[in-house]
């Protein structure tokens, strides 16, 4: 387990955005929880996203954004982390969600 694992990761209210949940992929790569809070017009809500990262190569990744895997809506930062959290920790929920998006490809 990386000491980034660990990390407690926040949601900065000020900034609108954050990362609620980061670890590192076997073989490399990351998946990462982030949050953003919309606009008070448009419900005042908050939108959580599961995004993979599956390159290890730092410089492969430049250029190319990580897949979305699942995106949640809820009231607090504390309820998107409870909806989306289980699958960020579970490595066959995010195979599983790559496979479904048709975005696995061989990694060369």
């Amino acid at each position: 387990m990386s000491a980034h694992h660990r990390m407690p990761l926040q949601y900065t209210p000020s900034a609108k955005v954050g990362r609620l949940y980061w670890r590192e992929l076997p073989g490399g790569g990351y998946v990462a929880l982030d949050v953003i809070e919309q606009p008070a017009h448009a419900g005042g809500r908050f939108v959580g996203t599961i995004t993979v990262e599956r390159r290890a190569d730092v410089i492969r990744r430049e250029g190319c954004r990580p897949p979305v895997i699942a995106v949640a809506r809820a009231h607090s930062p504390g309820s998107l982390l409870h909806q989306l959290l289980p699958i960020a920790r579970s490595n066959p929920a995010i195979g599983s969600a790559l496979l479904h998006r048709g975005t696995v490809t061989n990694d060369r």
